[in-house]
């Protein structure tokens, strides 16, 4: 069962009004249109969607807007406080176990998120607080991140960028905006370590540029000697044993500026 955007919106707003402290279903009924029926199915699904979560205390649910959910699901300080919903199982199976590196920052570069391969990279103590560039990057600020600068300021929408950590690791950075419910944002970084191949890339740059570097000399050297016989032959007139040795010799000073005349060889 899906939900339209107006029922969404409406539940949202009695909840925020109820207060910051949590809102049981009773409070939710009387500042809403909903019978209380409807309404605990409309808020299962909600919650499911991962725009609100309950808390228990004694017999009753109390409701709270998640203002940032991908932070609420994904950190454990409050998602172990409370009984996880099917989606945010699957959601936290899935990033424990992806092959790449995931961050979540703020607007302010503050990290929100890291998933358990960067942790293996950048150790296990608590980086979530820290400043992405300061504490990844290695830098004061960031200036060196000036696309992520570019989609946090709505420039761009996504973008794609290679950059050096503080381990001298090269980095390949996917980023993506995503809008919280309400209205702030947050932003996912999703990371390869593509140093080897990097540096494969390289290698292999400069072995073609050296490949084509041999190839133009040896073109080269190959026309300079067909010249070279051209040109003895030309002033050669003392048939081919003659020229021959006079090519040997002549490739041995490595060209000839001159053409070979024998009226010039004096006895």
């Amino acid at each position: 069962m899906s939900l339209s955007e107006p029922i969404k919106n409406s539940l949202l707003e009695s909840i925020y009004n109820i207060g910051t402290s949590g809102a049981t279903i009773v409070e939710i009924e009387k500042d809403s249109k909903f019978e209380r029926h409807t309404l605990s199915k409309y808020l299962s699904i909600m919650e499911g969607m991962g725009l609100i979560h309950h808390r228990q205390v004694g017999k009753a649910k109390l409701w709270f807007i998640d203002n940032a959910p991908l932070k609420t699901v994904l950190n454990p300080d409050t998602i172990n406080k409370r009984k996880k919903t099917f989606a945010e199982q699957v959601l936290i199976n899935v990033l424990s176990n992806l092959p790449i590196g995931m961050f979540v920052i703020s607007s302010d570069y503050t990290i929100e998120y890291i998933n358990e391969i960067m942790k293996g990279v950048y150790g296990n103590t608590n980086i979530i607080g820290d400043k992405f560039y300061e504490a990844i990057i290695g830098k004061p600020n960031p200036l060196d991140l000036e696309l992520i600068t570019d989609v946090i300021n709505h420039k761009l929408e996504k973008v794609s960028l290679i950059v050096n950590d503080v381990h001298g690791n090269i980095l390949h950075i996917r980023v993506n905006r995503m809008v919280n419910p309400n209205e702030t944002e947050s932003f996912i970084l999703m990371i390869r370590n593509i140093t080897v191949s990097k540096k494969n890339e390289d290698s292999m740059i400069l072995n073609n540029e050296k490949l084509k570097f041999l190839l133009h000399n040896s073109e080269k050297s190959l026309r300079l000697e067909k010249s070279l016989i051209r040109k003895i032959k030309d002033h050669c007139p003392l048939g081919d044993a003659v020229c021959l040795k006079k090519i040997e010799a002549e490739k041995k000073i490595s060209k000839i500026k001159i053409p070979y005349n024998p009226k010039n060889n004096k006895k």
